[in-house]
């Protein structure tokens, strides 16, 4: 008699425990094998996928890992690690330079100066570094008969001397009292200087911060 389930129709175990079994469909996928064979599949865990011998991270697009940033010894194989780890390291070639191209604010340089009759210089970037300089100095104390002049410099080349490019001058009490100031870019030193002309020596308080690259 044909090995066929009893009548009425089979149930879930008894379809299970029929000895051999083949899963397939009209497209030709098939999944055949013995019942310890099928069983097996049952008990795939993370820990089995990830401890095969040969596995592979591709997409049907060709996006495989092989072609991209990272270096594999094998590629469509277990993952280098220790290549992918020198990838990103940030010594990995390209990336130092790419990385001191990105601009950052150091610490805000601020304190307050007495006024003496002479130019000051209140902030002052000093180096080759393509960066500005932004901030603010406080006028309130300024009263009638006080003259002040706020100057910026900047070098054209490395190797020469400062270049001034702007200068405005704030005579007595300044209803508006907060000046800021936003610098150009510059590759080489940049310096911003207070002078007091006239009026009685004052002392006013300042804070810069300097934008540049890493």
């Amino acid at each position: 008699m044909p090995d066929y389930p009893k009548v009425g129709g089979a149930s879930a175990a008894d379809v299970w425990a029929y000895a051999t079994r083949a899963i397939t469909d009209k497209a030709g996928f098939t999944i055949s094998g013995t019942k310890t064979t099928l069983d097996a599949l049952n008990d795939i865990t993370s820990a089995s996928v990830w401890t095969a011998a040969t596995r592979d991270l591709t997409d049907k697009v060709g996006f495989g890992l092989a072609s991209q940033v990272f270096p594999f010894t094998n590629p469509g194989t277990a993952v280098d690690l220790a290549n992918v780890q020198g990838a990103l390291s940030p010594t990995a070639t390209g990336r130092a330079a790419k990385i001191d191209d990105i601009p950052y604010f150091e610490d805000a340089v601020e304190g307050s100066l007495l006024m003496s009759g002479v130019e000051q210089a209140l902030v002052e970037k000093l180096d080759d570094k393509a960066g500005l300089v932004e901030g603010m100095i406080n006028l309130a104390p300024m009263a009638s008969g006080d003259t002040v002049v706020v100057r910026e410099y900047m070098q054209v080349i490395s190797t020469g001397t400062y270049a001034k490019y702007a200068e405005e001058t704030y005579a007595n009490a300044q209803a508006i009292s907060l000046l800021q100031l936003l610098t150009r870019i510059s590759t080489h030193d940049i310096k911003v200087t207070i002078q007091q002309t006239a009026g009685t020596y004052r002392t006013f308080e300042y804070s810069f911060v300097r934008r540049k690259e890493t």
